[in-house]
């Protein structure tokens, strides 16, 4: 969980969440991404052994989560927000889909508004081998509703520090390349949409999509001037447009 300038009572309800997990062994490692006030000061009253707080010089989310990684003990890994909730006993299940396999599982995705209400279910049936189909926008799956094998996400590399918008899209389609993915119905995270959210800037949105793209091309110089690659552009304009239509429309 990287966190920077949280809102304590966002950032105690996130840690309470991924804690209360049932069914399953874990660590929550909250990586303090250099705050003014360490993290820990503001989970002095959370007293569970799992709970770990590791703190780093400031280098952004990405950075955060990498060096949560690095001292990570757990076989899977499943990397969450300071501002979500997550749904009691969805790790269990979907560690139940993985097994011993280098597998990923995912669930669905409750967007919500500050206050937790809900609005909408991001949800999709897509599984097996389907980087592609992720570059091409057709994965509907937020990060915090993903559940990886440490090998396969030491596999696909670190994230990027140098994206600051749609990072975890270029995470999931290096990671998508190692292991398919395995869907769980239910819901496996209450996702807090707010104005500070990063997904709320539209045109780094756009430049991000574009460099998710242009990342995947170069791995694979084999498909650039094709059908996939034309399908892949076409998506990230409609992706922009919607946003755009979005935002003008009144509230």
């Amino acid at each position: 969980m990287p966190v920077w300038r949280p809102r304590r009572d966002w950032l105690i309800q996130a840690v309470g969440s991924a804690l209360a997990q049932r069914d399953c062994e874990l660590e929550l490692i909250v990586v303090d991404d250099g705050n003014a006030r360490p993290v820990k000061e503001l989970l002095a009253d959370v007293r569970d052994p799992a709970l770990r707080v590791e703190r780093v010089a400031h280098g952004g989310p990405s950075h955060a989560r990498n060096a949560g990684v690095q001292v990570a003990r757990g076989r899977l890994i499943r990397f969450v927000d300071a501002d979500d909730v997550y749904e009691p006993g969805s790790t269990a299940r979907l560690a139940r889909l993985i097994g011993d396999d280098a597998a990923i599982a995912y669930g669905r995705t409750v967007f919500c508004d500050e206050e937790l209400q809900p609005v909408w279910t991001m949800s999709t049936r897509l599984e097996g081998w389907i980087a592609a189909e992720a570059v091409l926008g057709r994965f509907r799956v937020r990060i915090q509703s993903l559940l990886f094998p440490a090998s396969v996400v030491r596999a696909a590399g670190p994230w990027d520090p140098g994206l600051s918008v749609c990072e975890d899209l270029e995470f999931i389609a290096r990671a998508l390349e190692h292991a398919p993915v395995r869907p769980d119905p239910g819901v496996a995270t209450w996702y807090r949409k707010h104005t500070t959210s990063a997904s709320a800037d539209i045109e780094r949105g756009d430049e991000g999509i574009r460099r998710v793209i242009e990342r995947y091309l170069e791995r694979h110089p084999d498909q650039r001037g094709t059908v996939f690659e034309r399908r892949a552009l076409a998506s990230r304009h409609a992706v922009a447009a919607r946003a755009r239509v979005a935002r003008a429309r009144p509230a």
